[in-house]
């Protein structure tokens, strides 16, 4: 009962997310699609069960932007479009099916480090600020009256992990100019979630 409580709780919220962000078509449509066939007709293939961790990062990008992103000019629609794009499952993604995602992370990283109470100027090319700084960064942030650039990567597996974090130098030192700058890196795609009990999901 308790997981089933759960499960609507999450679907309940994931169309709180797609009425938000007026998206009726697309990865999260086809989400919401595959969680509520799990919930209510019992199925449970891969795509099934993973559709509901795939909600809750949605909802988790949800909870960190709804009350800020009209702060960031042109960031909603930047979201909005990456929550339609892409395969519904992460598992299913390719080298050129994988921007809607990266972009998320970038999403999901700026609203962690604004909810934290950083000074988050630009996000994506979206800022609180006039700006002249050159090629923008994927998140700013000023700390102390100096800016911080952060390049955000997602490499696709073990294999690219030195490659992305050598181009996110690379771009850094292009640009920097004698400020700080921080790469961030999500290795969701190639390592697994880890359970309670330290066991692999």
């Amino acid at each position: 009962l308790k997981i089933r409580m759960l499960m609507e709780e999450i679907l309940r919220l994931g169309a709180e997310v797609s009425r938000w962000a007026d998206v009726n078509t697309g990865r999260l449509q086809r989400t919401l699609q595959l969680a509520a066939e799990c919930y209510e007709k019992g199925l449970d293939t891969r795509d099934h069960i993973y559709a509901f961790q795939e909600l809750c990062e949605i909802i988790e990008i949800y909870g960190l932007w709804k009350s800020r992103v009209h702060d960031y000019s042109g960031l909603f629609q930047k979201i909005r479009t990456a929550l339609k794009k892409g395969p519904a499952i992460r598992e299913d993604e390719t080298k050129n099916s994988s921007h809607a995602r990266n972009n998320l992370f970038t999403y999901y990283l700026a609203g962690r480090l604004l909810r934290s109470g950083n000074n988050v100027v630009v996000v994506d090319g979206c800022g609180l600020l006039a700006m002249n700084r050159g090629v923008p960064k994927d998140i700013t942030i000023l700390l102390d009256n100096c800016y911080v650039d952060i390049e955000c990567k997602r490499p696709s597996n073990d294999c690219t992990f030195e490659r992305n974090l050598k181009d996110a130098c690379d771009q850094m030192n292009d640009s920097l100019r004698g400020n700080l700058g921080i790469v961030a890196l999500d290795c969701s795609p190639f390592v697994p979630p880890i359970g309670p009990e330290g066991d692999e999901f």
